[in-house]
């Protein structure tokens, strides 16, 4: 095993109480022995949620610096800003808008009818 001594970084190890220990095999660095604790990848790897890939998988888009998630609403994406999360996004507003409108309308109009109803039943 390696020691470290000082400021020395273990070049695909991690400092394990003072002793270099091997970090998973697809990491450059890593802060620990598992596949999600990886903070540097090898070149031409993404580095995706701690963990390294060829490619950047579902869920993530690449950028300048590394994978990037999409919205939660987006299983792909292309960028934080792309089409498919304004479509989604839009459309998602434009139906919470639409459904709260609708429910107010009929909870509105429901309990409007319902008062003219009982003041009717009053008058008989």
């Amino acid at each position: 095993m390696l020691q470290v001594r000082d400021a020395v970084t273990c070049y695909r190890y991690y400092s394990d109480r003072g002793v270099c220990a091997k970090c998973y095999l697809s990491c450059m660095t890593c802060s620990g022995p598992r596949r999600d604790q990886c903070v540097t990848c090898p070149r031409g790897w993404q580095l995706a949620a701690g963990e390294c890939h060829p490619e950047c998988p579902e869920g993530f888009f690449k950028s300048n610096y590394g994978c990037q998630k999409c919205h939660h609403y987006c299983r792909t994406c292309s960028g934080k800003h792309s089409i498919a999360y304004l479509i989604t996004y839009v459309l998602t507003y434009v139906l919470t808008y639409l459904l709260t409108y609708l429910l107010t309308y009929l909870l509105t109009h429901s309990l409007t009818h319902s008062l003219h109803t009982a003041q009717s039943s009053m008058r008989s």
